[in-house]
C-alpha cells in the first residue's frame, strides 16, 4: 500500500492479472482503492519510498523499528514495575530483548513492534488511572491513544470497547464518554476517507470478510478461498468498490461453511486458540528449538506467575487484553505473529514467576 501511495496511486492494493487477484506491487496496473488494513503502518512506511535502493530502504526500515523495540523495552520495564517491583522489571526486559521470536518480530517488516508500544501505553495509562479524580486531560490521552492504536490495528476496537464496558459496570459515565468519544473523534478522518471512496460506511477496514472466512471455512485455518469464491470475485473485477464486494462475499461463505458443518467449525474455532496459546502444530517453523522451547517456557512461568500473585485491581486490564484476543482468535484466525503480538501481555507474569522458580532453586541449592 504505501509503495502504492508512493507511485501515484492512492490508498490501494489488490487488482486482477487475468483472472487471478493479486496484491504485490505493479507499476503497470491501477490498482482498486482499498481499506483492507487501516493506515497507521502504512503511513510509518511510506517516506522509506522516498529511498530507491530496496536494500537502503529496509536498513532504515529495520533500524527505526529497532529504535521503536528499545522504547518498547523501556516500557515493559515501566509497566513491570508498576506491577511487581524492579527485579521483575529487569527480568521482562531481558526477556523481551533475548528471545529469539522477538528479535525476528523487530527485525522483520510488520506491525508487531508497534502493537507492543500501544499495548504496553495503554496498559500504564489505565494502571495509573485514579477515577475518585477528575483528570480530564489523562482521559483525552487515553482516548488519543486509544485511537491511534486503532488506526494500526483496527480489531483494537473491540479492546477500547471491552476497557469501556468495565468502566460503565463501575458507573463511570464520565471518563468512559470522554475516552470513548476522542478515540472514535481520532478514527474519524480515516472513516470519512472511507465514506468518500467507497460511498458507504466503512468503520475501519474490509478485511472482515476476507479474516472471518479464513477462520471459517471447510478446508483449514488460514485458507485464503477456493474456486467457487474466485469464480464469484470475477464479477467484481470491473467494481471501484471491489474490495466491499470481496468482503461480502467471503463473509457469506464463511457463514454458509460454519451452517454446513457447524460441529467441525467449532473443532476448527478451538484448534485456533490452541494455536494461539501453544503453537500452530501445522507450522513446521514453530517446531525450531530456538522458538519451541523459549515459547513453552514462558508459558508456563506464566501460568505460575498467574497462580502465584494475580491481582484483580492491579492486572485486570491485562485479563481483559487477554480475553479479547482469544475471542478475536475464535472469531476469525491466527497467525504465529499473532501469539508473538499477544505475547506481550505474558512477559510480566512470566519474568514474576522465571524470578519467583529461580529463588527457590537459588535458596535450596544454596541449603
Amino acid at each position: 500500500m504505501a509503495q502504492n501511495l508512493h507511485a501515484g496511486n492512492g490508498y490501494s492494493l489488490f487488482y486482477f492479472s487475468g483472472d487471478k487477484i493479486e496484491y504485490k506491487f505493479n507499476p503497470d496496473v491501477k490498482p482498486f482503492a482499498s481499506a483492507y488494513i487501516p493506515p497507521g503502518y502504512v503511513f510509518f512506511l511510506y517516506p522509506f519510498y522516498f529511498i530507491n535502493d530496496l536494500g537502503i530502504r529496509n536498513l532504515f526500515i529495520i533500524f527505526f523499528q529497532i529504535l521503536i523495540s528499545i522504547f518498547v523495552i523501556l516500557l515493559l520495564y515501566k509497566f513491570t514495575e508498576l506491577l511487581f517491583d524492579k527485579k521483575a522489571a529487569l527480568t521482562a526486559a531481558f526477556i523481551y530483548a533475548l528471545l529469539p521470536e522477538f528479535i525476528v518480530a523487530v527485525n522483520s517488516i510488520n506491525i508487531v513492534t508497534f502493537f507492543h508500544g500501544g499495548v504496553l501505553i495503554i496498559f500504564i495509562l489505565l494502571n495509573n488511572i485514579i477515577f475518585h479524580q477528575v483528570n480530564y486531560r489523562r482521559w483525552i490521552f487515553i482516548g488519543i491513544t486509544f485511537g491511534v492504536f486503532i488506526l494500526f490495528r483496527g480489531e483494537e476496537l473491540l479492546f477500547l470497547f471491552t476497557v469501556i464496558l468495565y468502566f460503565l459496570t463501575k458507573r463511570l459515565f464520565k471518563p468512559s464518554l470522554i475516552i470513548l468519544a476522542v478515540s472514535l473523534i481520532t478514527i474519524f478522518p480515516w472513516q470519512l476517507r472511507n465514506m468518500s471512496v467507497f460511498e458507504e460506511l466503512v468503520p475501519l477496514s474490509t478485511s472482515f470478510g476476507v479474516n472471518f472466512y479464513r477462520g471459517h471455512n471447510p478446508y483449514a485455518v488460514g485458507v485464503w478461498a477456493d474456486d467457487e469464491i474466485a469464480a464469484q470475485l470475477k464479477k467484481y473485477k470491473d467494481k471501484a468498490n471491489f474490495e466491499l464486494k470481496m468482503n461480502q462475499t467471503m463473509f457469506s461463505f464463511g457463514i454458509q461453511s460454519i451452517k454446513q458443518n457447524p460441529a467441525r467449525d467449532l473443532l476448527l474455532s478451538i484448534e485456533k486458540i490452541i494455536y494461539l496459546w501453544l503453537f500452530d502444530y501445522n507450522n513446521p517453523r514453530t517446531f525450531h528449538a530456538l522458538y519451541l522451547i523459549p515459547a513453552f517456557a514462558l508459558i508456563i512461568f506464566f501460568i505460575i506467575g498467574v497462580y502465584k500473585f494475580f491481582s484483580w485491581e492491579k492486572h485486570k486490564y491485562i485479563l481483559f487484553f487477554l480475553m479479547y484476543f482469544t475471542f478475536i482468535t475464535f472469531i476469525f484466525f491466527t497467525l504465529s505473529r499473532y501469539q508473538t503480538m499477544m505475547k506481550i501481555a505474558l512477559i510480566p507474569f512470566g519474568a514474576k514467576g522465571l524470578l519467583m522458580v529461580s529463588e527457590k532453586l537459588y535458596a535450596r541449592f544454596k541449603n
